[in-house]
Order: structure tokens, then sequence, then C-alpha cells
């Protein structure tokens, strides 16, 4: 017996093979039955997967054979769910569809809609969506079921149905219009940039990012060719040039067929596998698509060509929709691109360019011949080098002995004359030397005094003879003379310790009083320099090593070398001189280069000239082509590194 309280309590049943397992509340009565139907509606994404868990939670109550649902909406009807899937009785009336649809409740089919009087009775139960949209239950009764009990639940589930239906409209339209938004803003951003490789890197963007890619690429047709313009990862198109030749090989292969190409892993893409391969194991990528991008469907031609790839082998569900969608607006950005690109004065001179091919090469081959000939000309051939300005008098000064200097008699820039006292060393072992000597010469000289003293009076010490004492006086003596001449020698080398100036001129040591004074110094080390700035001038070149072939060369042929240099504290004022030596041996300098050093006298130095000024000098070896003159040194590498 069905219950009283208008319920669906019976024992669960339901063996329908295809039904999915929904998740309830463990009664099946019509609290709990609604109590499902509520919750799936809740987190219902899509109408017809939620109408088809409906029926099939309403019919695990066991009282119905088959349930299925329709919408009418404007004078035409359609079914949207059926439970369980074999469920297939005549379809009832429209008018009565429609009737119940516009009216809530709960009635039995006509029974015109049964095969017979003694079939299952059907019932159909209503719910108003909208005025003149609405929804429909269609179910048919078990022959145990009451239709009062059944009656009452089924109206109650067709307005809860009916409310969810409404809300995953609303949430479709809300969805629909954000997404509409979106898609508006994507075509603004494509039909406002403001150049054509702009254009082209926003449709990289956006085909990336709508057909649900992990990167995009942009190329452009150039007659049988493709070439590469932009990219949505802007890093990789100057980095890896091996990724974007196989984007091009893929790219004239869609232009070759005219039409869009698809491969996925595992896949086989025709006659252009070899070149999608390529393109995967490159870029990594699991799935490819290049689509051609035509302005409109009809156009021979194509704008651009699109190259997608995807590191996942999923694919969006509505990847080719939106591929519709999309692909028309980024051929036509970018065709308005291009137009732009073509207009006004720049544009007009861009299409004769491209159009002139035999004016160009005649210009392009004009220019090269007046190149050439040009190039072929002689020119001043001339070496660049370094160097510094130094007055020829200059002399350095260095430490006679080993000591520590305990007066200095000079200052940075002091005139001084020759043989003047510059700085005065002390040797300490000296001074110990000479203290000694001095002790030992005073020791010698009283025992000789005394030695005297004693045989004028007479006196003989001990046993010894006027013989012996004549002896001892005789050694003494000379023990004395060579004790005076070892001190003169030690006093000799102290006074050699005072540094005198070489000759007239300015000292030059900027830090001389820090370096110098109460130091410990190193016989040999040097102290200062003293420069004759008064006298000749000089230039001091380091030539490259690897160029001084060249000036000897030119040297050879028995002319004085033209040198012409400017200070680089004063580059507007050019100077001239010529090159009088020239070094026979290669020296490594300060800075670790090969060079060769050569001198140059000048008769008139510059005005603003201070010692150790650096120049940088030109040494005329001669005339050469313009080409070797200007190239020489690139000449030369090739020469060394292919020709040798």
């Amino acid at each position: 017996m069905a219950p009283e309280n208008g319920g669906f309590g019976s024992a669960p049943h339901s063996n329908a093979p295809h039904a999915r397992p929904q998740p309830h509340s463990g009664s099946d009565s019509l609290e709990g039955i609604l109590t499902d139907i509520d919750r799936l509606g809740r987190s219902a994404a899509r109408e017809d997967e939620f109408l088809q868990d409906a029926l099939a939670a309403l019919h695990r109550c066991g009282r119905f054979a088959g349930l299925r649902i329709w919408l009418t909406a404007g004078g035409q009807v359609r079914g949207a769910a059926r439970y369980p899937e074999h469920f297939a009785d005549p379809v009832p009336e429209m008018a009565a569809l429609e009737a119940r649809a516009r009216h809530s409740g709960c009635d039995a089919a006509p029974p015109a809609t049964r095969e017979s009087a003694a079939a299952a009775t059907t019932l159909l139960a209503g719910y108003a969506l909208a005025p003149t949209e609405g929804l429909v239950i269609e179910a048919r009764l078990r022959p145990d079921a009451a239709m009062a009990a059944a009656r009452g639940g089924l109206e109650a589930v067709a307005e809860v149905l009916g409310l969810v239906v409404v809300r995953c409209r609303y949430g479709q339209l809300r969805d629909q219009g954000a997404t509409e938004r979106h898609f508006s803003d994507r075509l603004r951003s494509l039909y406002t940039a403001s150049s054509f490789p702009e254009a082209a890197t926003r449709a990289a963007a956006a085909l990336q990012e709508e057909l649900g890619y992990d990167r995009a690429w942009i190329c452009l047709p150039r007659g049988r060719d493709c070439r590469v313009l932009a990219s949505s990862a802007t890093a990789d198109l100057p980095r890896r040039r091996i990724l974007t030749r196989r984007v091009e090989q893929a790219a004239v292969a869609a232009l070759r067929s005219g039409r869009d190409l698809q491969w996925r892993s595992g896949e086989s893409a025709g006659p252009h596998d070899d070149r999608f391969a390529s393109l995967a194991d490159e870029a990594g990528a699991r799935r490819l698509r290049v689509m051609p991008l035509r302005a409109e469907p009809s156009a021979k031609s194509p704008v651009a060509i699109a190259v997608l790839e995807g590191f996942t082998a999923e694919a969006r569900p509505d990847e080719q929709e939106q591929a519709e969608r999309l692909a028309p607006h980024a051929a036509g950005a970018l065709d308005q691109a291009a137009r732009l690109r073509m207009a006004g004065l720049a544009g007009v001179w861009r299409r004769q360019w491209e159009s002139w091919r035999w004016a160009k090469l005649a210009v392009l081959g004009a220019v090269a011949t007046v190149a050439a000939v040009w190039l072929a000309g002689t020119a001043d051939f001339e070496i660049e080098a370094e160097g510094r300005l130094f007055p020829v008098a200059r002399r350095s000064v260095f430490a006679p002995a080993d000591g520590v200097v305990t007066q200095l008699d000079v200052q940075h820039e002091q005139t001084v004359d020759a043989g003047q006292p510059l700085l005065t060393l002390r040797d300490p072992r000296l001074d110990l030397d000479e203290e000694r000597l001095s002790g030992q010469l005073e020791e010698l000289r009283s025992r000789l005094t005394s030695l005297q003293v004693l045989r004028t009076q007479g006196i003989r010490p001990g046993s010894s003879s006027a013989v012996d004492q004549s002896a001892q006086e005789e050694q003494l003596t000379i023990a004395i003379q060579g004790a005076e001449r070892q001190l003169a020698l030690v006093r000799q080398q102290q006074s050699h310790l005072t540094a005198l100036s070489p000759i007239a001129g300015v000292v030059d040591r900027w830090d001389l009083k820090e370096t110098v004074t109460a130091r410990p110094v190193s016989r040999g080390q040097h102290l200062l320099d003293v420069l004759d700035v008064s006298g000749d001038w000089e230039l001091e070149l380091r030539i490259p090593d690897r160029l001084a072939g060249h000036v000897l060369e030119a040297r050879d042929g028995g002319t004085p070398l033209a040198v012409r240099y400017v200070l680089r504290t004063d580059s507007t004022h050019e100077h001239q001189t010529e090159l009088s030596e020239l070094g026979q041996r290669t020296e490594l300098d300060e800075r670790g280069q090969l060079i060769v050093r050569g001198r140059a006298p000048l008769a008139d130095p510059p005005v603003a000239r201070r010692p150790g000024a650096s120049v940088i000098a030109h040494i005329h070896c001669g005339r050469r082509t313009r080409a070797y003159a200007w190239f020489h040194e690139l000449w030369d590498a090739v020469q060394r590194r292919w020709l040798l």
C-alpha cells in the first residue's frame, strides 16, 4: 500500500544501466528526494546534466516506471531528459503539454496518449518558467503506485526543477555576458594596435588564450616562404633560432595546403608529419595547430599563418567554436594594420620598393659598383698607437743601499740643481760597524800608549825583553792602521747614503713624502725622477705588436714616417712630428699587452704638455687602397684564421 502522507515512500528500485551515481540524503521520502534534487541544483552548472541527474534521483523512489522532461517555448516542444534511457512511451499531445506548461499543477495525461486504457497511468506536472516557456514532467506510474500520493510529490519536484532551471539560465546569461564583454575587449585590443608588429603580437596572445594553447606564433607569408613576425612568448623569438625556423617550416606547410592543419602526439599529419614532429621535438609540444588567417572566407591567400603549440594533449571542448569566432577578427586586425602600414608617403615608398624588384637590384648593383670603385682608390694608411709625453732629459734616482730614509730635502715639483741633496738614508748595519770599529781603535791606541810609557820608564813587564816590547808596539801599530782604514771605508759608505740630483730639473714624485719618508728601502729601488722640463721633449709610443710589421715595412722605405697625435686632455688640437727610433724587440707592457716601443722628438711641443700625458698617435705608413686602409685589421684576422 502507498503511504497516506503524500510521499513517494517505498523500497528503492532502480536498475537503469546508464544511471550516474548521485549523492542522496539516505532517505527515499519526498523530503529526501527534494533535498537531493535541491543539492544537485545548487551545484549544477549545466541545465541538461542537472535535469538528467534529477530524474535519476526521482526514479529512486520506485513509484515510476519512466520519467521524461519536456521544455516548451513559443509553440515548440523539445525533450530535455528521460530516465531510464530506454523509456520510449508515445509523446503526449502538444496541447496537453502546452496547457500544463502554462499552469503549474499535476494532472493525468489524456487517454489518447496512452496505448490502452489498461496501460500504466501517466501524470503531467508543469511549471511556468516564463509567459511563453514552461517545463513539464511526464511520469508513468507503476501499476502498484497510488496516483494521489504521487501527484502532490510530482508537483513539488516540478516546482524545484523549474526554479533550478531558471537559476541555471540566469547564470548562463550572466556568464555569457561576461564572456561577450571579454571577447569585445579582446577584439578592441586587436583593432586598436598602433603598428603591424603590435597587432601580430596581440593576435598571437589572443589566439593562445582563447583557444587554450601554451604558445602562439604569427608568421607572415613571403612568396612561397613564411617569416616569423611575432610570438606570444617574445623571449623565444631572438633566443631560439632553431625553434623559429621549425615554426616557419610548419607555417609553409599550411600555406601550401591552404587549410587548417592539426597534429597530436602519437598521430600522423600525413605528408607534413616530419615538419610537425621536428617542431614538436624542438618545442616540447604534444599538440600543434597551424591556421591560415583570412580576412574573408573566400580570400585565396591568407593574411598570416598562426602556429599554436600545446604542451598537453588535452584540448578545450570549445576550441573549434572559439577558433571560428576569433580567427576572422585576428585576420581582419592584421589586414587593417597592414593597410595602415601602406598608407601615407612611407607606404608609397614601401609599395614601390616591394614592387620594383629589378629596379631594386639595379640600384643595389649600382651602389655596390660605386662603393667597390671608391674603396679601390688609395688613401693614407695609418697605424694607431698610444703614447706618452716626456722630457728628453730625465733621470731616475734609485736607492744607493739598503736603509731607512731619515731626511727628505725636496718635495714634488721642486726645482733642484745638479748635485743637490735630495734625501738621506741611514743604514743601521753601517752605524754598528762604525761604533764597533771606533771602540776597537780606541782600545788599540790605549794599549799602544801604555806600552810606550813603560818602555820610556825602562820598565819591562814580566820577563819580556826589549825586543819583545818593540814587536808588540809594531803589532799594535799595524792593528791600529787596519782599524782606521776599515773605519774610513765605513764612513765613506755612510757618505754615499745621501742621494744627489743627477741633473738640474724638477722633482717628479707626487706621493714622495707618503711613500719614502721613514720607510725602509732596498738597494736599487726607484725613489723619484728628476725631469728637465725646460729642455727638449719627445713622444714615447707603444705600437701594438700585431701592427708593428706595417711600421717596420714603411720605415725600410727610407722615408721618415710622419706622426700626428692629439692629447687626450686636449683632443681639439692636432700636432705633428716624425718617428725617429723604433725598438727591435717586443716587450710586455704593464697591461700585459705585447708592444714595440718607438720615439718621436717634438720640435714644437704642445703648450698644455705635462710629463706622462697620454696621447693617441697615428703613424703614416704610406698609401694603400681605402678597403685595406679601413679594414686591414679584419683582413689580418681573416688571414691569420683561415689563410695561414
